[in-house]
């Protein structure tokens, strides 16, 4: 079922279609930083884009510790095998030999060497299952290690996206988008208008122009077909339509439904709490709460879906403790 996440601007030249109009758009890509740099964009290369893309195709442990290694080191001359060796504990030629696949990481190494490469929620999940598989000798384990490898990769597996900023029909636009997945992710116009209903027939035809000329879904005369299974939004820093925007939309919906859906408690969650924490610990309990909220959102999906559903979360510092003045 297809998923929207987060967004990042990326411009492309407009393919023609059965819904093309003669003007600019920005088009989805998946992350590919390669592509980025080379047309000059400024780069979106954040170190948990590249760690995730290296995990998400490395098919062992060693050369997924491989590929983040020759990664740093590509931007950084100090981090060397000298570094890591004293870091983690563990001699220049044992990482040589783990590096190149000749020998399995021992897992008093694991968390060692996952501080030193900064990896963090899934990064770090996924890597330390890969080191796993690297070890097992258990045939009988090798099935769930890899549906468990499978489950987290899913959970990880953003891709880099954007639509058109200056849209103010976006939110709806992706309402449909995420619908085609009560269909097959094949929807006919037919199916669509049923659904959405005839008073939202101009918006539908709207919003279906609008994602083709994403990328994000193409029409073959019968039916519209996803051409991607999850589009991703980073914030975007100009234009009338940002990622804040999109956010603000969210809640406004929410704030529209509360009376229909907040007392249907088996269908539904309205919730608001005051929660007083401490501050140091705060950091923390966000990013567990961040991987586990995107690992249900993988788990929820559904090939049979037959509801589109709403998941709004927000967690934010209220107010802090003055602390008093010291008086001599």
């Amino acid at each position: 079922m297809p998923r929207v996440l987060e967004f990042v601007r990326f411009m492309l030249a407009f393919e023609e279609g059965p819904h093309s109009k003669d003007f600019e758009f920005y088009s989805p890509i998946r992350y590919n930083p390669s592509i980025i740099n080379e047309t000059g964009l400024a780069s979106v290369e954040t170190q948990e884009f590249n760690d995730i893309s290296i995990l998400l195709k490395a098919q062992t442990g060693s050369s997924s510790l491989r590929e983040l290694y020759e990664a740093r080191k590509a931007k950084k001359d100090s981090f060397s095998l000298s570094f890591i060796s004293r870091q983690c504990g563990a001699s220049k030629g044992y990482l040589s030999d783990v590096f190149r696949g000749k020998r399995q990481l021992h897992p008093q190494y694991w968390e060692p060497i996952v501080d030193v490469f900064k990896l963090q929620g899934r990064s770090k999940s996924i890597l330390q299952k890969l080191l796993e598989l690297d070890r097992n000798r258990d045939d009988s384990k090798t099935e769930l290690l890899l549906e468990e490898l499978a489950r987290l990769r899913k959970a990880a597996a953003t891709y880099i996206k954007t639509f058109p900023e200056q849209s103010k029909g976006m939110f709806f636009a992706l309402e449909v988008y995420c619908s085609f997945g009560m269909f097959g992710n094949s929807p006919t116009l037919k199916e669509l208008r049923d659904h959405f209903g005839s008073g939202r027939g101009i918006d539908l035809d709207h919003a279906l122009r609008y994602l083709i000329s994403t990328g994000a879904i193409a029409y073959d005369g019968i039916h519209y077909r996803i051409l991607e299974n999850h589009i991703s939004f980073v914030s975007s820093e100009s234009g009338d339509y940002s990622y804040n925007s999109y956010l603000s939309q969210s809640l406004d919906f929410a704030k529209q439904n509360l009376e229909e859906w907040s007392e249907k408690r088996d269908r539904s969650i309205y919730e608001a709490t005051f929660i007083s924490v401490e501050k140091d610990k705060l950091p923390d309990f966000i990013e567990t709460i961040r991987n586990q909220n995107h690992q249900f959102q993988a788990d929820l999906e559904s090939k049979d879906a037959d509801t589109i559903v709403l998941y709004n979360m927000q967690v934010f510092p209220v107010s802090q403790k003055r602390m008093a003045k010291q008086t001599d």
